[in-house]
């Protein structure tokens, strides 16, 4: 199966032939990676898939005002099936922020639903998977509470030093997505759950070719220190990241609605807001980095920084959305 949407790009007066031939190309959200081809004068289409499969497609077309809006599941509106990306009459804004190109889905109270970013030259929906595992889950100097050794894992880099006699690991799949298993080299297999505070060890079981069973808990690694996963070595706090990449859904995945919020308010904290909430306060005001010194600084957001922050808020609403599912 194939993910399809398509773009109606007819008479846009802001996208010349030659701006037009910039959406060509692979886009993605981290979950998902869609090729961008010129179907026709007017037309762009996106096919793609996520590790396993694919079979979603959606069409955007133009209203009379030239923005662009989605228009249905297929061009033709054959069903009244939902677009998995956004809904009908959602829009869509191209734009480059800080050299990144992203294609942004907005309801009609222009509130961020998706977003797809460019990917790089050479860069694969698998290889951007492993990577976020690799940095963003599990990275970080850890403390076992078993034995209070060290347990450093890197990040950029498959090694886990302090776990076991080896430290090269690889991930596990299940169906062709990597999944929260990791297998030594004296294969040795490990299942593990991200918590706010740090990692819970389980050893781990291959049911069959395409399932891991998680068995008793091993121990817990309690987080102390956070690398620096930004382009930036300047940058203060633990999410420095969120000052210099889009925050893709890929990204934004692997923290809990605690840890969204961290992320969110250490963007503030970086330009010196003065905070009002207590807890909030109370845990910058340790940071030896923090100099409180505005009531408001959104003036000094950059363009990257604010678009962040919707994207934040956006993944905090879903996650709730979601706890209420389960709580029904």
């Amino acid at each position: 199966m194939r993910q399809i949407f398509v773009f109606f790009l007819s008479n846009l007066p802001f996208l010349s032939s030659a701006q037009l031939d910039r959406l060509i190309g692979q886009w993605t959200n981290g979950l998902y990676t869609y090729e961008c081809k010129k179907y026709n004068d007017s037309l762009l289409l996106f096919e793609g898939a996520d590790l396993h499969e694919g079979g979603y497609e959606f069409t955007v077309k133009v209203k009379k005002d030239n923005s662009l809006s989605i228009w249905g599941r297929d061009p033709d509106l054959k069903d009244d099936l939902q677009p998995e990306i956004g809904s009908r009459g959602d829009e869509i804004d191209f734009r480059v922020v800080n050299e990144f190109k992203v294609l942004i889905v907005k309801n009609r109270l222009g509130m961020i639903k998706n977003l797809l970013r460019e990917m790089y030259p050479g860069e694969s929906l698998k290889q951007l998977v492993l990577a976020g595992k690799t940095n963003y889950e599990l990275s970080g100097k850890y403390i076992n509470r078993m034995n209070n050794k060290e347990v450093v894992i890197s990040a950029g880099k498959p090694k886990i030093i302090g776990l076991t006699s080896s430290d090269k690991y690889h991930f596990e799949d299940e169906f062709d997505c990597p999944v929260n298993v990791i297998t030594f080299e004296n294969e040795k297999s490990f299942y593990y759950v991200h918590t706010d505070t740090g990692l819970n060890i389980f050893g781990a079981q291959k049911v069959d070719e395409d399932n891991w069973k998680k068995k008793g808990k091993l121990m817990f690694l309690e987080k102390v220190y956070w690398f620096n996963l930004s382009n930036n070595q300047e940058l203060k706090g633990r999410y420095q990241f969120a000052s210099t990449d889009i925050l893709i859904d890929n990204i934004l995945s692997y923290y809990s609605q605690t840890e969204l919020k961290m992320i969110r308010n250490e963007i503030f904290a970086r330009h010196g807001y003065i905070f009002k909430g207590a807890d909030t306060k109370d845990y910058f005001v340790k940071q030896e980095w923090y100099k409180p010194q505005y009531d408001n600084v959104a003036n000094k957001l950059s363009e990257l920084e604010k678009l962040n922050i919707e994207l934040i808020k956006r993944y905090e609403t879903k996650l709730r959305n979601k706890l209420g599912e389960v709580l029904e």
